[in-house]
């Protein structure tokens, strides 16, 4: 009984963790990763759907809002996915964009504000200079070290430890599964006398 209780929960997990490796995430392209501010770049994307995490579906394809620098950000563009899931639209990079990093994102939400399955999606996009140069990196206070710790951090060490402990318990699950589910050698089953 006790090896069929393993071996069903050994099962649900593998479906589960299956299932969760089979939901379609949104993914975005971009025709330039870099532009001056002003610019205009054509985004794509894939698997737009019409479910949101309530479980509730939609019969119509809900629009996907192309915003800038946050899921929350302004709206550089609004278009509908096609029955395939896919997007497209043309935006123009803010024109007041300070040179550096940033993140375009496509965000797709059911009329109660969920987002949808897999969804807001993300791109990064670098605005460059006037001249077309990338952003100067920002600047460093001090480039020395200082303190009596200088360079030293607790976070390695810290890392190696956990991966140690997770590798211990990983492998200490697996004897014991493994010993659970093995007939035990030596052990035969004693009868008792009738009378």
């Amino acid at each position: 009984m006790r090896r069929a209780v393993v071996i069903l929960l050994s099962g649900l997990v593998v479906m589960a963790a299956g299932a969760f490796a089979c939901t379609n995430i949104s993914t975005l392209n971009i025709s330039d990763s870099s532009g001056r501010p002003g610019s205009t770049v054509k985004i794509t994307g894939t698997s737009f759907g019409n479910s949101s995490p309530a479980g509730r579906r939609t019969t119509t394809p809900l629009p996907v809002r192309i915003r800038w620098n946050g899921a929350e950000g302004p709206t550089l563009a609004e278009t509908l996915p096609d029955s395939a899931g896919n997007i497209s639209a043309s935006v123009t990079i803010p024109p007041q964009a300070a040179p550096g990093h940033y993140v375009i994102f496509a965000v797709q939400q059911d009329a109660d504000g969920y987002h949808m399955y897999g969804t807001p999606a993300r791109i990064a996009y670098e605005v460059l200079t006037p001249d077309g140069r990338p952003a100067p990196p920002p600047a460093v206070a001090s480039a020395e070290p200082s303190g009596p710790r200088a360079g030293a951090s607790g976070l390695p060490l810290a890392l190696v430890v956990l991966g140690v402990l997770g590798g211990a318990l990983f492998v200490a699950g697996f004897v014991a599964s493994v010993r659970l589910l093995s007939p035990r050698a030596g052990v035969t089953p004693s009868r008792v006398p009738s009378e």
